[in-house]
C-alpha cells in the first residue's frame, strides 16, 4: 500500500507501508500526479508531497542544493516559478520500477535573463 509520495534526490519516491513494492500501484500513482498536474490542480499535486520531502536542484544557481521539508520544498519551488517563469509542457512517459517511479516531463523555463 502506497502511504504518499516523497521527493528524494530529484526524484519522485513512494513510500510503502511494510508490504508490497506494486509496480501497478506506483504506474498508478504517478499517473494521477501527471494528470493533476498537467491539468494545473495545484491542490492535488501539493497533497502528493509528502512532510518529509527533499527536494534537490543541481548546478550553481541561487536555487542548488537540497531544501528538505515541505516549507523549505515548497518556498523552492514558488522561488524557482518565479526565478523562471516555469510552465509544464507535457509528460513524455511514466518509468515505473520495483520501488522508485519518475515522471520525464518537459518545462518551459522561459527567458533566459530571468533564470
Amino acid at each position: 500500500m502506497v502511504t504518499n509520495l516523497k521527493r528524494q534526490n530529484g526524484w519522485m519516491k513512494l513510500n510503502y507501508s511494510r508490504s508490497i513494492a506494486a509496480k501497478e500501484e506506483i504506474e498508478r500513482v504517478l499517473r494521477s500526479y501527471a494528470q493533476a498536474w498537467l491539468a494545473s490542480d495545484l491542490e492535488k499535486v501539493l497533497a502528493a508531497y509528502h512532510d518529509d520531502i527533499e527536494l534537490h536542484y543541481m548546478g550553481e544557481s541561487p536555487l542548488a542544493g537540497t531544501h528538505r521539508g515541505r516549507d523549505a520544498a515548497f518556498a523552492a519551488l514558488a522561488h524557482a516559478s518565479v526565478r523562471t517563469s516555469r510552465k509544464l509542457v507535457d509528460v513524455k512517459d511514466v518509468l515505473v520500477g520495483d520501488s522508485l517511479g519518475a515522471l520525464l516531463a518537459i518545462e518551459d523555463l522561459g527567458d533566459p535573463p530571468r533564470r
